[in-house]
């Protein structure tokens, strides 16, 4: 699920590496290139052999690629596909962050038989966020839907940066009313009102993700056009990001692109202007869930990190738990130790 730490995961991995290990990190969408030769252009004029060649020496080589899913919406996926195998043969042991719901899908269509090895990460449960909030002073809401919420732990950090944390009436906050003050305070940021900026930033987001919706792509080609200040300002505040090349506009984080597309479908809803072809954009971008025998009870399920799976049964709705520590196994199911991973023998550690 968004939000729930396997990014963090592989960062806090990295830590015990040594000197004669070579890591090399990558988004997903870096690997959506038209030329395998434009691959590593962001970063001077290298040639990805002579890369691999480079560190052919080196004891432990990883490669890792973070939000593995997004491979289903890039435009390029032969590239995508030859720059992996590359490694592959190489000897490259690679690491993946990716969603449940695509992880078949993944192993299916890129790993051909590969050897896998999948790392499922434990939830954060109500006893535990109840310690943090005896141990740390803050209030945990009583609504059930925002704890679930907050046991991941992006959601979380949005969660204490609100103001009155001690304040007993924090208890009565529900997930509406949660998600709402984000977008207040962060997408809108309401404080900051000169020149109607709110509500400029409200729209130019708003756009921008129903055009990637509508596409059926994760980005968004900047046009001269634009209200520049207003998407400069969703940079600043960390909703956005640009492209290496300053021609495109990303979510910087699945959480937010999820809340503007909670936010786009709830205001059709209520204006009554959901229609087949804006729900079958949203299954095809991987933001919306169908709910089986019916896809148009799409609404209750809309956003993956409510079930994380393509399709779900309505009795599954609930918020999918997040990521606290790693169940860490080997191909004979024993516990292996943090600092064995990059020891071992799997072509593939699969982050879920």
């Amino acid at each position: 699920a968004a939000g729930s730490g396997k990014s963090a995961l592989v960062k806090q991995l990295t830590d015990g590496l040594t000197n004669d290990c070579a890591f090399l990190a990558f988004k997903s969408t870096d690997l959506d290139v038209n030329d395998i030769l434009n691959f590593l252009t962001p970063y001077g004029e290298l040639n990805l052999d002579e890369v691999i060649d480079v560190y052919k020496m080196a004891d432990t080589r990883v490669l890792y690629i973070d939000a593995a899913e997004k491979f289903f919406i890039c435009e390029y996926q032969e590239t995508f596909e030859d720059i992996l195998n590359r490694f592959m043969a190489a000897g490259w042991k690679i690491i993946l962050t990716l969603r449940t719901a695509y992880r078949d899908s993944f192993q299916n269509s890129l790993l051909h038989g590969s050897k896998v090895q999948t790392y499922h990460i434990e939830p954060v449960d109500s006893d535990k966020l109840s310690t943090l909030s005896h141990t740390y002073g803050f209030q945990l809401p009583q609504d059930k839907r925002l704890l679930d919420l907050l046991c991941a732990p992006f959601y979380l950090g949005l969660y204490l940066a609100l103001g009155n944390l001690e304040d007993e009436s924090m208890r009565s906050l529900n997930r509406e009313a949660f998600e709402e003050k984000i977008w207040n305070d962060i997408i809108r940021n309401n404080r900051k009102r000169k020149d109607n900026l709110p509500t400029r930033r409200e729209t130019a987001l708003i756009s921008l993700t129903t055009k990637m919706l509508q596409n059926e792509i994760y980005y968004y080609e900047i046009l001269a056009e634009d209200d520049s200040e207003a998407l400069s300002e969703l940079e600043k505040s960390g909703v956005l990001f640009q492209s290496d090349d300053a021609r495109r506009y990303l979510h910087s984080h699945d959480v937010f692109e999820e809340l503007v597309v909670g936010h786009i479908f709830t205001e059709r809803y209520r204006h009554d202007t959901l229609n087949e072809q804006f729900f079958e954009q949203g299954l095809a971008a991987g933001v919306l869930a169908a709910l089986e025998g019916d896809d148009f009870l799409i609404l209750a399920a809309y956003i993956l990190p409510v079930c994380d799976a393509s399709v779900v049964n309505a009795g599954q709705l609930v918020l999918a738990q997040t990521i606290y520590s790693v169940g860490r196994v080997n191909d004979n199911g024993d516990t292996i130790d943090s600092y064995d991973i990059f020891n071992s023998t799997f072509c593939f550690l699969i982050i879920l």
